[in-house]
């Protein structure tokens, strides 16, 4: 499973054809990679790159 951004949500919308008072803010990605990868997508295509996960997750 996978968490991905909208970058577009009015055009989700449009292709799914969905209630206008939907409002989308990314969606989940179930099923097989086509390979398998040490590094996640966005990494290797130089859109982000790993972070600590001490600088955003808040444990109490």
């Amino acid at each position: 499973m996978g968490w991905g951004s909208i970058l577009d949500p009015a055009r989700v919308a449009a292709v799914l054809d969905v209630p206008a008072d939907w409002c989308f803010v990314g969606l989940f990605c179930l099923g097989y990679p086509d390979s398998d990868e040490d590094r996640p997508e966005l990494e290797r295509a130089g859109w982000e790159s790993r972070r600590d996960t001490r600088d955003f997750v808040i444990r109490r």
